[in-house]
């Protein structure tokens, strides 16, 4: 019954499932109003907590993914090309016609993936609430319930 009440079922459903009176369940509810609480407010944590991992996570495969891409811009910077990264693909290409024709090798970012890295920055980004909507920005629930955990030296 406990677990019933936990997932919002209502009493009469409960009532309906165990063949009793609604009342009893309304007694039951009364009587373990102390501990159902404490048990909603775990599960509640719980949810919460889920939550916000899988978000942290996402936003952490992103960054690692931004910060490939900037090791890619230093190292052609420094003449190199970049390939350790995973990002960048070689590709044969072929420079001329006939005779004259001549295969030299290209570096370059896969654009199959850094397509798929702004659709992950996107996808964050909407679900974080951080996409401009309507006349304004606004708040999501995720920034809000990052801020009621706190982190301690943020002055938020």
């Amino acid at each position: 019954m406990i677990a019933l009440l936990l997932t919002g079922t209502k009493p009469g459903q409960v009532a309906t499932k165990y063949a009793v009176h609604r009342s009893s369940v309304a007694k039951f509810i009364t009587r373990h109003a102390d501990r159902l609480e404490a048990l909603q407010a775990v599960v509640t944590k719980q949810v919460e907590d889920y939550a916000i991992a899988v978000q942290v996570n996402r936003i952490a495969v992103n960054d690692m993914l931004r910060s490939l891409l900037l090791q890619v811009k230093d190292a052609r910077a420094n003449g190199k090309t970049g390939i350790e990264t995973g990002l960048v693909v070689r590709r044969e290409k072929a420079l001329g016609s006939g005779k004259d024709m001549t295969i030299v090798e290209e570096y370059e970012i896969d654009p199959a993936l850094v397509t798929l890295i702004d659709k992950l920055h996107n996808s964050t980004a909407n679900e974080l609430g951080q996409l401009p909507k309507g006349d304004g920005a606004h708040a999501s629930a995720a920034v809000v319930n990052i801020v009621r955990i706190g982190v301690p030296d943020l002055n938020l």
